[in-house]
């Protein structure tokens, strides 16, 4: 039997975010791989990650890190809403 599928895991970050870098740790310690895209390289994303925040509710529309896996939508997450996410005990 082989281990289920990672599910894909999108990060719009920026390079000087602690919230970013710690989710990113948390990923990597776990052995998941991720797409990262910084809003320094590319500035257009910014309209990407206010309009996620928006549909999210929240009030900060330019907080990061946001996370999706699969389908589901996180912004700034802390490592047990991650956990939680992706079924990490």
């Amino acid at each position: 039997m082989s281990a289920p599928a990672q599910p894909r895991i999108v990060i719009y970050s920026t390079r000087t975010c602690s919230d970013c870098v710690r989710s990113k740790r948390f990923l990597e310690e776990h052995g998941l791989s991720y797409e990262l895209h910084e809003l320094e390289a590319e500035p257009e994303l910014r309209d990407v990650i206010m309009g996620l925040n928006a549909q999210l509710g929240s009030q900060s529309l330019t907080q990061v890190p946001v996370i999706l896996i699969d389908s589901l939508v996180l912004s700034e997450p802390s490592n047990d809403q991650l956990a939680a996410a992706l079924g990490i005990a």
